[in-house]
């Protein structure tokens, strides 16, 4: 049996489709390697390594960017500055939600001394 888990995969759906294996044609571990299953690692090897020379250091960001963008490296980048946006977004509204949160407190001390 493969070790690959993407080839154990696609292994044990080919000896599970039964009579829906005419109807839907899955490729085997035995096809040739164009019709494999690759990681998304692998697959946009080349793309990483544009991202990361790029300063996207971020590799598991990297790859899922690629893998919603289909390889496309504009579209990852996109993808790549959205989130980080949001992450900064939200980052920012929880330091400012932590400083009103200080000033309400610091408010409701005042009032308990005075």
């Amino acid at each position: 049996m493969a070790n690959n888990p993407w080839e154990m995969n696609l292994n044990f759906r080919n000896n599970n489709l039964g009579t829906m294996q005419n109807a839907a044609s899955v490729p085997s571990s035995s096809s040739s390697s164009s019709s494999t299953v690759r990681s998304p690692e692998i697959e946009f090897q080349q793309q990483i390594q544009e991202l990361e020379s790029m300063g996207f250091s971020d590799r598991a960001l990297n790859i899922e960017a690629l893998a919603h963008a289909n390889g496309q490296l504009d579209a990852a980048v996109d993808y790549i500055d959205a989130r980080l946006s949001n992450d900064t977004a939200t980052e920012s509204q929880n330091t400012q939600n932590s400083s009103d949160n200080d000033k309400k407190d610091n408010d409701n001390n005042n009032k308990k001394e005075q």
